[in-house]
């Protein structure tokens, strides 16, 4: 019996693409390091002297992300993605963010998950500070000619404390439409727009009901055997302050 269930048992192996050249491997390989250096240059190298409270609200920002999944029997898939943010002109690194999400995907058109996001963040006065995340997202892809549509909503808890004050509560709803185009060779292209609309928090004195930004991204995703590498710029426009 335990033999019949590890035969069901697919994994994804990072550095086993089924479909790669030598070279492309080698390229991933260093592409995924240098993620991973990213990350521990990011924790330990001092941030830049200028606060985020200085940036325009409407900056241009990086995005690196690297993650891989395991598919697991009935349905369920598992991934674990390392982020990484980038502001001031894309000068200072300002987000680590490692996340874990467990899901769940009955139909082609439908993908269900949950998962938490630790982060590290530079705050406005140059300080890092750790928050946490709870998330759940329900996502429905639509397959076209040449591209991909998909909408995302995700509810999702934050737990942020500030310098001196006690941890604060906030539950945004977010919801996303991207386009991927799928006939370009290695990577997919795409752009989505965004909204963020506040549910609840304990700061009393912060809106509730209204969406708060709107988020353009624009990017790149390199999908190789069980490792996806994503770069993109995205921007926040600020609705309610």
């Amino acid at each position: 019996m335990l033999g019949k269930d590890i035969r069901h048992f697919k994994i994804q192996a990072p550095y086993v693409p089924t479909r790669c050249s030598r070279g492309s491997l080698l390229l991933l390989r260093g592409l995924y390091r240098a993620v991973l250096l990213l990350s521990i240059c990011g924790v330990l190298l001092p941030a830049a002297p200028s606060k985020a409270a200085d940036r325009p609200k409407d900056e241009v920002e990086l995005r690196l992300d690297a993650g891989f999944k395991v598919e697991l029997p009935a349905d369920l898939r598992l991934r674990l993605t390392q982020n990484i943010r980038f502001d001031d002109r894309i000068r200072r690194f300002y987000q680590l963010a490692p996340e874990l999400e467990l899901g769940y995907q009955p139909f082609t058109w439908m993908y269900w998950g949950v998962g938490y996001r630790y982060s590290y963040d530079l705050d406005s006065l140059s300080d890092f500070q750790h928050r946490h995340r709870a998330y759940s997202r329900l996502v429905f892809p639509w397959s076209l000619p040449a591209i991909r549509l998909i909408f995302r909503t995700q509810w999702q808890a934050d737990l942020r404390a500030a310098r001196d004050e006690a941890p604060r509560e906030v539950h945004m709803l977010r919801l996303r439409v991207m386009l991927k185009g799928t006939a370009v060779p290695v990577v997919d292209p795409y752009l989505s727009i965004e909204s963020f609309q506040r549910l609840d928090t304990s700061d009393a004195a912060a809106p509730l009901g209204g969406v708060r930004k709107v988020r353009l991204l624009a990017g790149v995703e390199w999908p190789i055997g069980g490792i996806s590498l994503n770069v993109g710029y995205f921007i926040e426009v600020p609705v309610l302050d």
